[in-house]
């Protein structure tokens, strides 16, 4: 499942949480607070059973997922402002089922393509698909934050 947290501070939210799992003891500190609050996740916004990894980009008032997966498949899934997701948009499926590992990066120069690996093979995918839409409705429609309409020249961008 993947899900969105607010963890911001708050006037009801405990700000000194320590680890339980960290040894406190040997630094000269108290053991931790054991009152704390769970942080529950403000939306779930996308559930698969096989994410192996996630790379979360903002762009404008969007955030941006690419999910990548057990069965060799990355996924875009847009989040509006009010956590509202798009349809997620499958951009690459391999060919033969290969985990995808769990690190992926946008490329820092353009972001214009995630890198991602697979077993033994490296991948350069589009982070976008604006080529398939045909119309300034078609652009409009598929909530895709990273592509833009030209009007006057009745093309993609």
């Amino acid at each position: 499942m993947l899900a969105i947290y607010d963890i911001s501070p708050s006037a009801g939210r405990q700000l000194e949480y320590k680890d339980p799992d960290f040894c406190y003891e040997c630094c000269g500190e108290s053991s931790p607070k054991r009152n704390t609050k769970d942080l529950q996740p403000v939306v779930e916004v996308f559930k698969y059973s096989s994410m192996t990894s996630v790379l979360a980009v903002r762009h404008n008032s969007w955030l941006v997922f690419f999910i990548g997966t057990g069965d060799g498949q990355l996924i875009k899934l847009a989040v509006d402002k009010a956590y509202k997701p798009a349809c997620p948009r499958v951009l690459y499926k391999s060919d033969d089922d290969r985990s995808v590992f769990p690190k992926m990066h946008l490329d820092p120069v353009d972001r214009k393509h995630v890198y991602m690996a697979l077993r033994n093979q490296m991948m350069r995918v589009p982070v976008a698909q604006c080529s398939k839409h045909k119309s300034l409705k078609d652009c409009w429609s598929a909530q895709d934050p990273f592509c833009g309409w030209c009007e006057s020249e009745k093309n993609k961008s």
